[in-house]
């Protein structure tokens, strides 16, 4: 279980978050949803250790992690929680199977023969088998999304962070992806925080749905029910009529 208490950050003077309270429960999809800009991706950095926060709390599984160094951070809890970038991340001088073993760097005492195997196992489970000596260059978008969530569960992580999965995808490849996330939480019992603002995407793979405005949470519901939602500003996120504060 993922805990954040009062979580704060501000860039120069610009406050993005300012005191977000949030529950991510074992064994579950959590998506975030807000308007561009609102501070989502801040939050997931924040939660991965990519940024530091200014106040407030993160607790995973009851450990404290706020104030953490680098390298403790490392040890205990970024080889439990990986991150699915927005573009994917993937570096192009790197085969899709090297990038994936960038993912294995923190575990220690694999093989060379474990760490092709994991390799092709986390390929096959996003349906992209034979595709390790491929180039990014050589993929289509939606095949560079499953790369970067095949790089994301190599190390089997416990959380699994989404960064909009669906963003730049026709409706189609959409559905795929969303597909793909609750398969993977199923076969591998991890529990997700997504970020996204594709409001049709959303109730697919979704458990609970957090509505982010002017730095807060101020809605949060069952995923089949974010259509009843009366909240004003849930109603002015669907009509496109909501502005950052």
């Amino acid at each position: 279980m993922i805990e954040i208490r009062e979580l704060k950050k501000t860039f120069e003077s610009h406050s993005v978050l300012d005191g977000i309270d949030l529950n991510l429960n074992k064994g579950e999809t959590l998506t975030v949803m807000g308007i561009s800009g609102c501070g989502k991706t801040t939050l997931l950095k924040l939660v991965i250790g990519l940024l530091s926060a200014d106040s407030g709390s993160i607790k995973v599984d009851g450990k404290e992690v706020t104030g953490l160094t680098e390298k403790e951070f490392n040890t205990t809890i970024r080889r439990r929680m990986t991150m699915v970038f927005q573009q994917g991340a993937l570096w192009d001088s790197k085969t899709v199977g090297e990038n994936i073993e960038l993912a294995l760097n923190i575990r220690e005492g694999i093989s060379e023969p474990e760490r092709r195997d994991m390799v092709i196992e986390s390929l096959e489970r996003v349906s992209m088998e034979g595709t390790e000596n491929m180039y990014p260059e050589e993929l289509s978008g939606g095949m560079i999304k499953r790369a970067a969530i095949a790089r994301a569960i190599a190390a089997r992580p416990d959380y699994l962070l989404y960064d909009e999965p669906t963003t730049g995808l026709d409706p189609v490849l959409s559905r795929r992806i969303s597909e793909l996330i609750i398969k993977l939480d199923e076969e591998l019992r991890t529990s997700s925080l997504v970020i996204s603002h594709d409001i049709s995407s959303i109730p697919h793979f979704s458990d609970r749905v957090a509505m982010m405005h002017g730095g807060k949470i101020v809605l949060t519901c069952e995923a089949g029910k974010i259509w009843d939602q009366e909240d004003e500003v849930f109603k002015d996120f669907l009509h496109g009529t909501l502005e950052n504060v």
